[in-house]
């Protein structure tokens, strides 16, 4: 499962699973922009 935004032009994929966790630096920015 994961969500896929675009911001800026950039593709931004945010993957949620129990074991996979890695968020880039991008990701993290999406993740707390969605509040």
């Amino acid at each position: 499962m994961g969500q896929l935004i675009s911001v800026d032009g950039v593709e931004c994929v945010i993957r949620v699973g129990e074991d996979d966790m890695r968020l880039s630096a991008l990701e993290f920015c999406c993740k707390f922009s969605k509040r």
